[in-house]
C-alpha cells in the first residue's frame, strides 16, 4: 500500500498556492481533499490534514456511522465547512482557500507531513510546538520500543 512517510518544507507563492511535492502527487490523486482536523477529541495545535477523495469519502462513511440523528448531521457539517475539494494544477500547485490558512497560520512556508494514509499542512512554528509537547508527553508516558524485544 502506498504511503505518505517524509516531511518536507515548501513556500506558499505570491497566489498563496502550494507546490505539492512531484512525489506525491501520485500518491493524493486527481482529487483530494483539504480540511481542519474538527472531529478530533485531542488539543490540537492547528494545522491541516489532506487525505486523497476516496480516503476522505471512507473517512465520511465512518464519521456517518459513528454517529445517529442530530449528531451525525452536525459533525458532517463542521466537516463540510472546514473542508475544501481540489486538485493541482499542471505546475501541481494546489491554492488553499484563505479560511484553511488563517487556520493553520500558514502564510510563507509551509511543512508538508507525511503521516501514513493521509498528509498534514503545518506553519513549520506551530508544527516544532506540537513536537515539543509530544516530546514533553513522551517523558510522562512509556513509549513503544524500536526493537521486536518485549
Amino acid at each position: 500500500m502506498d504511503e505518505f512517510w517524509s516531511k518536507t518544507d515548501h513556500g506558499l507563492d505570491a497566489q498563496k498556492r502550494l507546490v505539492i511535492p512531484k512525489d506525491i502527487r501520485p500518491l493524493l490523486g486527481e482529487r483530494f481533499a483539504v480540511f481542519m482536523p474538527v472531529l478530533s477529541v485531542s488539543e490540537e495545535v492547528p494545522h491541516l490534514v489532506v487525505m486523497p477523495e476516496d480516503k476522505y469519502n471512507n473517512y465520511i462513511s465512518r464519521v456517518r456511522r459513528h454517529y445517529a440523528g442530530q449528531m451525525r448531521d452536525r459533525q458532517i457539517r463542521k466537516l463540510s465547512v472546514a473542508m475544501q475539494m481540489t486538485s493541482t494544477d499542471s505546475a501541481g500547485r494546489v491554492t488553499l482557500s484563505e479560511a484553511l490558512r488563517k487556520y493553520a497560520g500558514l502564510d510563507g512556508k509551509v511543512a508538508i507531513v507525511g503521516c501514513g494514509k493521509r498528509l498534514e499542512l503545518w506553519s513549520p512554528e506551530k508544527l516544532k510546538e506540537d513536537l515539543r509537547r509530544e516530546v514533553d508527553d513522551a517523558h510522562e508516558n512509556e513509549g513503544v520500543p524500536l526493537d521486536d524485544e518485549e
